[in-house]
């Protein structure tokens, strides 16, 4: 599974899973400038052809041979859907609402379908925070938490960045796909000690 948070710093996460194994964090990547820095991020890491994807963990112009790649047949790719928002601390900027033309960067190239609301892999930005917290540094504290407790953490100086944000937005947009939208049993059974853990 890819997951991304596009926008003007962008997050992506390659996570992978199967029928018996708990979902583990393959990469993850953080990166700004927009629209062009998602054009540079699908250039250098990208690649769909006529029988699977393909997605570099190092830049693919490092790996001239067919190394250095995760391949499958089948990648769901998932994205935080931009919701703007009404009233105080919300203003509509180019940069505010550079995730809209960032998404539709993923819908041109085909990896996200256009939005439908009905379609699950378009993600509210409120689906990322399951894990409890009344207020949102409560439920930001709580999840970086239970991604630290699993495994599933990255560290702004393992993306190069002076944060992580985005790319802990893009896991647990991920995670919460995986266990609400597929019931995924070997990461609920692995992660969670009763269901109750996570909230609706």
């Amino acid at each position: 599974m890819l997951a991304c948070d596009p926008g003007k710093s962008s997050g992506i996460a390659l996570l992978a899973y199967n029928e018996t194994e708990p979902v583990r964090l393959v990469k993850a990547w953080q990166f700004g400038n927009g629209v062009q820095g998602l054009l540079d991020w699908l250039d250098a890491y990208y690649a769909f052809g006529y029988d699977c994807w393909r997605v570099w963990v190092l830049p693919r112009s490092t790996h001239p041979s067919s190394s250095g790649y995760v391949r499958d047949s089948q990648l769901t790719v998932i994205s935080e859907k931009f919701t703007p928002l009404q009233g105080k601390g919300f203003a509509q900027t180019l940069d505010s609402t550079l995730p809209l033309v960032c998404e539709g960067v993923l819908i041109a190239h085909g990896i996200m379908p256009v939005y439908d609301s009905k379609e699950k892999r378009w993600q509210r930005p409120s689906l990322m925070y399951r894990h409890g917290g009344s207020t949102l540094a409560e439920k930001k504290k709580r999840s970086r938490a239970f991604l630290k407790k699993n495994g599933l953490y990255v560290l702004p100086k393992e993306l190069g960045t002076p944060d992580n944000n985005d790319a802990i937005s893009a896991i647990l947009h991920g995670l919460n796909y995986i266990t609400h939208t597929l019931n995924h049993r070997s990461t609920w059974d692995a992660y969670y000690e009763t269901e109750s853990e996570l909230s609706d």
